[in-house]
């Protein structure tokens, strides 16, 4: 959005040597786009519900590091389909972050293990499948 905090993220990039890794796109409508173009996917929320993002990444067989906030912990099966921390708990966040990035076969397994989870319980045809099932 340009503004303070968007300026001071652009210039920690820069500072840090990220410039090549770490992008800031802003808001964009080709998001499966921009998930594709990612190995790890992050969500670092203070607060959330049912991320669309967390469904996404799965979708895309992506490995994620996320916060335990919302319903995240009933999607993510820790180690299994992806790592969670608590919220604010940045050591924790970048040794499971640094797991990942060293570790190919790892990303790999979470991310198809993660897939599975959400086909089997958040696709149109699960979520169909339940909601007939109360109706019955």
């Amino acid at each position: 959005f340009e503004d303070d905090y968007s300026n001071s993220l652009q210039k920690a990039i820069v500072a840090k040597g990220l410039s090549g890794n770490v992008f800031i796109y802003g808001s964009k409508d080709d998001v499966q786009n921009i998930i594709k173009q990612s190995e790890i996917c992050i969500l670092t929320s203070k607060s959330e519900g049912l991320p669309v993002a967390l469904l996404e990444y799965g979708f895309n067989k992506k490995a994620v590091v996320m916060t335990k906030v919302g319903e995240i912990a009933n999607v993510i099966n820790e180690c299994k389909n992806g790592f969670l921390v608590q919220y604010g708990d940045v050591l924790l966040f970048t040794e499971e972050l640094s797991k990942q990035i060293i570790s190919p076969e790892l990303r790999m397994q979470l991310g198809q293990n993660l897939h599975k989870t959400i086909i089997e319980n958040y696709s149109e045809e699960a979520v169909l499948h339940n909601y007939i099932r109360l109706l019955t």
